[in-house]
């Protein structure tokens, strides 16, 4: 009878959010030029090819980070605020959510956010502009 003879299995795979959580930590306790791949590794427990799995290099982890960040946003309603009184809340809030992360400043100077929490804080100044009245033009170049 054949035995056949099973490969032990490589590190376990660790979830994208617990990577870009685990990144933040570092970027928030040593700063953004801590944040290595090698180093995310370690302090998972795990291997670099095992984040490579989920990002293809620094940059792609760095704006899931950048994104993350811009998703801890919170807005409050501001139906009845006018269009000034409404972006200043949502720079206030941003300012609040990203100030949490002072060390992470670095990171959004690498590249522009463009993940989903991102553009969908953008969406909202832009809507604000146009139900004010602004050009669709100005209000997206704002």
């Amino acid at each position: 009878m054949d035995q056949l003879v099973r490969r032990a299995a490589g590190r376990p795979p660790v979830p994208p959010d617990r990577i870009v959580a685990m990144a933040l930590q570092i970027v928030d306790e040593e700063g953004a030029e801590a944040l290595s791949m090698r180093a995310l590794a370690e302090r998972l427990g795990s291997s670099t090819a095992t984040l490579y799995r989920h990002f293809g290099n620094r940059a792609e982890l760095v704006a899931q980070v950048v994104d993350h960040m811009f998703g801890l946003v919170e807005l409050e309603e501001l139906a009845s605020a006018s269009w000034r009184q409404s972006l200043r809340a949502m720079a206030h809030a941003m300012f609040r959510a990203l100030g949490r992360h002072g060390n992470a400043a670095r990171l959004l100077a690498e590249q522009i956010p463009v993940g989903p929490n991102a553009m969908a804080l953008r969406e909202r100044c832009v809507a604000v502009l146009l139900k004010a009245g602004f050009e669709a033009a100005l209000a997206t170049h704002a």
